[in-house]
């Protein structure tokens, strides 16, 4: 169990590392008004996979909420698949923050 665990910790950490790109990216596309709906989608998968470790929740509302200044219901469908796969609980995280 403790080999689990510290597997999933060194991935979460991998993770943590990746979100200042990340972060950046998603500035870009705010910043320049972009309206990539590819590159948008790709970056919320990926802050949606790198939610069940508890990372990325932030940038994931920052990333859909500009979203929703051009697609609302783009925006509708990514929050709701955030609640589904995740709740606002945090019970179906692997890692908590």
């Amino acid at each position: 169990m403790n080999e689990i665990i510290e597997s999933l910790n060194r991935i979460k950490t991998k993770a943590e590392g990746y979100m200042p790109l990340i972060t950046s990216d998603i500035d870009m596309i705010i910043e320049s008004g972009s309206k990539d709906i590819k590159r948008i989608e790709n970056l919320l998968d990926i802050l949606l996979n790198y939610g069940f470790m508890g990372v990325g929740k932030d940038e994931f509302d920052r990333l859909n909420n500009y979203y929703k200044t051009f697609d609302e219901e783009a925006y509708d469908d990514w929050k709701r698949i955030y609640e589904e796969f995740l709740g606002d609980d945090d019970e179906n995280r692997i890692i908590s923050e």
